[in-house]
Order: structure tokens, then C-alpha cells, then sequence
């Protein structure tokens, strides 16, 4: 049996997601949601766009309204609030994966370090982890230490474990560096939208600045490499 695109279910579940996360501000997902309704060529884009969006963070609205307080998502925040304190940059929503969020957050400590802040170690959560919490599988954390090592990292680890767990979230992480921390937790993130946490400008141009008098350096010595022995 072939799916069938419901113009008007389809888009709102969508935006639902989106706006569950807690995250995404309402012009963005506004704008997902028309790209979704292009693809199915559906007419009318933006009047299905808007009935959709606006549908969902009603629902949001009204679902939130019954929430016992604190939240897992409370317990989080005030968990990464203290990992802060106590010298781990602890990143909420952070990067669009993986790999781009541990690329972004050692440049960001490489800054602050630059500025005087020196972190021990890191923990963070990107997109993804945070729509596949929505759909109810908890909160996968990375980690590591400032230097990269693996003793270090696994310290990192611990007290990332450790600190969670004193803010009243279980972790799921057997010692291997090879996990990820899984915590434990229902996605309750109330609306209006929180700004998510992202590598600051200044870090990024201080990177690329670096980058570039690096590739400059390589230059000049290709230059005279060339000018002393020819080809």
C-alpha cells in the first residue's frame, strides 16, 4: 500500500517535532514546513504551512500547561549549569552532529582559553540527539576532556555521570570511550523557544585567522622551495 501525503496532518506532525525540541524558533520551522509542502507539491503553501505550525505550538501550549515541574529538561539545564561551574563546558542543542559539535566546541575552547577561561573538559547534545529525545530515547551526551586524552575523557565522563545524577537524571555509560552517555529522561522543553547554544563568532574567526596565517606560512615555503630548486 502506497503513503499517501495528508497536507494537513503530515505538516503539523512535522512541525510538532520541531517545536517540542524547544529550540527552533517559530520563523525557522515556518519555513521548514514550506520546504516539506514544496517538495509534495502541495498548492497553497503558505496558508497549509501556517494552519500547521500554528496548530503545533497550540498543542505545545496546551500539553506543557500540565507538566509537573521540575522537568527532565529543568534537571538538565540546572545539571549543565553546575557542570559549567565546575570548569566542563556543557552545550545544550549544540551543532547540527557529532562530529561538527566536537569539531566547534574544541575551537571554542581553544578560544576562551585564548581569553583566559580555561575549560577542564566538555559535554554536549546536537539536533538530532534532541529530535530523537522528542520521540522519546533520552538524551545521548559526548564528552571528552580538553587535552583529547583517554584518561582524561573518562574522568570527564564520570563527573558528567555524577553531576546528572545529584540533579536527579540516571545515566546509562558502562566506562567505554567508544559510547556515548545515554541519559535517562522524559523531553518536557516548554515554550517560547530557548536560544541553543552554538561556537561563538569570535572563536570561529580567531580559527579561521589561524588557519589562514598557517596556510600562508606553507606558501611563503613552497614560494622559496621553488625560487632555491626550481620544480
Amino acid at each position: 500500500m502506497s503513503y499517501e501525503f495528508d497536507p494537513v496532518e503530515d505538516p503539523k506532525a512535522y512541525a510538532g517535532r520541531l517545536i517540542a525540541t524547544g529550540y527552533e524558533q517559530e520563523d525557522y520551522v515556518l519555513e521548514l514546513v514550506r520546504e516539506m509542502l514544496r517538495d509534495e507539491g502541495v498548492a497553497d503553501v503558505d496558508d497549509y504551512a501556517t494552519r500547521a505550525v500554528s496548530g503545533a505550538i497550540q498543542a505545545q501550549i496546551q500539553s506543557q500547561a500540565s507538566w509537573s515541574t521540575p522537568t527532565d529538561c529543568d534537571r538538565l539545564r540546572a545539571a549543565f549549569d553546575s557542570l559549567k561551574e565546575q570548569g566542563i563546558l556543557a552545550q545544550h542543542h549544540y551543532s547540527c552532529c557529532g562530529s561538527c559539535g566536537a569539531a566547534e566546541i574544541r575551537i571554542q575552547i581553544d578560544f576562551d582559553e585564548s581569553q583566559g577561561t580555561r575549560w577542564r573538559g566538555f559535554t554536549f547534545y546536537h539536533v538530532q540527539d534532541t529530535e530523537n529525545a522528542v520521540d522519546g530515547d533520552g538524551i545521548f551526551l559526548n564528552y571528552g576532556d580538553r587535552k583529547g586524552t583517554e584518561e582524561g575523557s573518562i574522568e570527564i565522563a564520570n563527573h558528567v555521570c555524577r553531576v546528572l545524577g545529584e540533579h536527579g537524571l540516571e545515566t546509562d555509560w558502562d566506562g567505554d570511550l567508544g559510547r556515548r552517555i545515554r541519559v535517562n529522561l522524559e523531553w518536557q522543553n516548554t515554550w517560547p523557544p530557548r536560544k541553543p547554544n552554538r561556537v561563538s563568532q569570535s572563536a570561529l574567526d580567531a580559527y579561521q585567522s589561524r588557519i589562514q596565517s598557517e596556510n600562508n606560512k606553507q606558501e611563503k615555503k613552497r614560494s622559496w622551495w621553488k625560487r632555491v630548486f626550481g620544480n
